[in-house]
């Protein structure tokens, strides 16, 4: 479940070979150092099978992932194969949650 305050973006590249990711979103978009992330695949849609109305579209979670690097406008993230569910893709959803440690240090650095 995502809140409003969540900072949504796509895997763009995957690094099988040394368990890492980068998705596109950045400092620029609020993405810090101690950021929560999720990688989840989209799945079908689903719909109310009396109304037919469309209901949102089932999401998979397959692993979480630390901030490796962060720029501008895209991240690294390092997950670990042994905690996932599924390895990321390409296309994968990733939901990015702000931590208040971000809050904290930015504060001390000022």
């Amino acid at each position: 479940m995502t809140k409003d305050n969540d900072i949504h973006s796509k895997v763009i590249e995957v690094m099988k070979d040394k368990n890492l990711l980068i998705f596109k979103a950045g400092t620029i978009d609020g993405v810090g150092r101690h950021s929560n992330i999720s990688i989840y695949e989209t799945g079908r849609p689903i719909k109310d099978p009396d109304t037919g109305e469309f209901l949102g579209d089932l999401e998979l979670y397959k692993v979480s992932a630390n901030v490796a690097q962060r720029s501008e406008k895209f991240t690294v993230a390092r997950y670990n194969p042994t905690n996932a569910v599924a390895i990321p893709e390409v296309g994968d959803k990733v939901v990015i949650k702000p931590s208040n440690l971000d809050k904290v240090t930015s504060s001390q650095d000022s």
